[in-house]
């Protein structure tokens, strides 16, 4: 095999040397344009949000089902790409996932009841669900540990970016042609992109290094057994992906309905959330490998308390706040809500230990998405209750910032007991 000795760089920042193959760059384009797209179609409802709103007369619970739809069916498909991931072609199952995801969200284009898009909703979030923990486990496969956190953020990213290109882009589209024109439009562009990303993965390479024998570390092996604490870290993660949920399905309805936005310009307020989130996958991720790389725990901690108090701060800000406030508090919420992603993933794959990443990251993802699928909701009934969003940003970074506690203690518990065994 030709040996290549290829790096990335950001600034003085190195990606890692790509264990001596070039493939494993290409694999991250790969996984980070696949990620993207899946962000730019999956979540081009909360952008549209406002168009739909007032094209089919739906209330704020309604408006968070079709993020839960999508996520329940994520829900369903998480743990068997994680599977699949380990025992499967990755670019195989990456292709399935995003061709069916895009099919399903175009067909919105012609369905006619509300009822119709949501199932329509839950089957792509069967192809939605498989993108994250596939690309997650490719991640762990090309990249040595001590970069992969870095490595995992800037595949995150895609995701964000994604979000953000639909928030920018879809509405100005559905302001000329409407919004079921935009959704069709993003699917078949999604569709001939995703073509076009797996011609140019290494698939030969994924191959060969698939059939070399791993060699198996110690503490891989001793990190299978401990399920238990997987278990706890997706629970967990329930949490943080509510208050990620409902903050990006109900952004640009709060931004139109409490402060009188346009849906146009609400749509760049979701975009700061999304492009900040973006930013803050890379810079966290790259924090926890430089600075908690040996307890990943406290960075999830920091970004669990900022995040917390900027959902709160949101709900609290007065109708006259001027937008660059409201611009500055959403782009701290999307940097710590929505840039957390990077480390947590890292931190469940490294309790499971390579082998079993695929499955693990599955495991937590499936937990993890109740968040999703009951935090908007349960954020629009409340909202609808109250009459008032506020109430509804402030439980939500109230919670969060009881589990980030629990984090703490619980960290600070575990390290107790290792100094004292």
């Amino acid at each position: 095999m030709e040996i290549f000795h290829c790096s990335l760089k950001v600034g003085r920042m190195e990606l890692g040397k790509v264990e001596g193959n070039c493939a494993g760059l290409r694999a991250l384009g790969v996984f980070t344009t696949v990620y993207m797209l899946t962000g730019f179609l999956g979540m081009s409802i909360a952008p549209l949000a406002p168009f739909i709103q007032d094209d089919l007369n739906l209330g704020r619970t309604e408006l968070g089902l079709f993020v839960s739809l999508l996520y329940l069916g994520a829900t369903a498909s998480s743990i068997v790409a994680g599977l699949l991931s380990d025992r499967w072609s990755m670019y195989k199952t990456l292709f399935l996932g995003l061709a069916l995801e895009g099919i399903m969200i175009g067909a919105v284009w012609i369905a006619a009841a509300f009822p119709t898009m949501l199932g329509l909703f839950f089957m792509a979030g069967l192809g939605f669900g498989v993108v994250n923990p596939v690309t997650s486990k490719g991640v762990v496969f090309w990249f040595p540990p001590e970069r992969r956190a870095t490595v995992m953020a800037v595949k995150q990213t895609g995701f964000t970016v994604g979000i953000m290109l639909a928030s920018v882009l879809l509405p100005l589209l559905a302001k000329i042609l409407g919004w079921r024109w935009s959704i069709l439009a993003a699917s078949a562009s999604v569709l001939i992109l995703g073509i076009a990303s797996f011609i140019v993965y290494p698939a030969s390479a994924e191959r060969r290094r698939t059939a070399i024998p791993p060699v198996v570390k110690k503490q891989q092996v001793l990190g299978r057994a401990w399920t238990g604490e997987v278990v706890v870290w997706s629970l967990i993660g329930v949490f943080f992906a509510a208050l990620q949920g409902a903050g990006t399905a109900y952004l640009a309805v709060y931004m139109v309905k409490d402060f009188s936005y346009s849906a146009v310009a609400a749509g760049f307020f979701l975009a700061v959330a999304q492009g900040s989130g973006a930013v803050g996958r890379i810079l966290w991720g790259w924090a926890s490998d430089r600075w908690f790389k040996k307890n990943r725990e406290k960075g999830i901690v920091l970004i669990g308390l900022i995040a917390a108090c900027a959902g709160i701060l949101l709900g609290l800000l007065p109708p006259s706040v001027s937008p660059f406030c409201i611009g500055v508090l959403v782009a701290v919420f999307g940097f710590t809500a929505i840039g957390y992603n990077a480390v947590f993933l890292t931190l469940i794959a490294e309790i499971a230990g390579t082998e079993k990443a695929g499955q693990a990251i599955g495991l937590a993802l499936t937990i993890g998405y109740i968040g999703i699928i009951v935090g908007p909701p349960v954020f629009g009934i409340i909202a609808d209750k109250a009459d008032d969003y506020a109430v509804s940003w402030v439980l939500y970074g109230m919670a969060l910032a009881v589990v980030s506690w629990f984090i703490f203690i619980k960290s600070r518990y575990r390290q107790k007991n290792v100094a004292m065994g």
